[in-house]
């Protein structure tokens, strides 16, 4: 069983993974989100600009890891909170 203490003991890895990926490619953010369906609740690391970051609206338990509550459908929930923050930032 996959639990998310074993996300826990793999965190620093798949922080390490993200940031690779996001040099790789260029890009501005990276993200992996980790649900467990049996507390209905999700975990979201992320490596990213710091800017980018502070409009994930969503309680922070440390530098780049958010709790999302409630969050189950990457598709249906955080992809449109996501681009909504985003796209409320942009200047103009």
């Amino acid at each position: 069983m996959v639990t998310l203490d074993e996300f826990h003991g793999r965190r620093e890895a798949l922080s390490a993974g993200l940031q690779e990926l996001r040099r790789e490619r260029r890009l501005n953010l990276a993200g992996l989100l980790v649900t467990d369906i049996v507390t209905q609740g999700s975990l979201l690391l992320v490596d990213g600009d710091a800017d980018l970051l502070d409009l994930i609206a969503y309680p922070r338990l440390a530098g780049e890891l958010f709790e999302l509550k409630g969050v189950l459908s990457r598709k249906k929930q955080l992809v449109p909170h996501l681009l909504r923050a985003f796209k409320e930032s942009l200047p103009g």
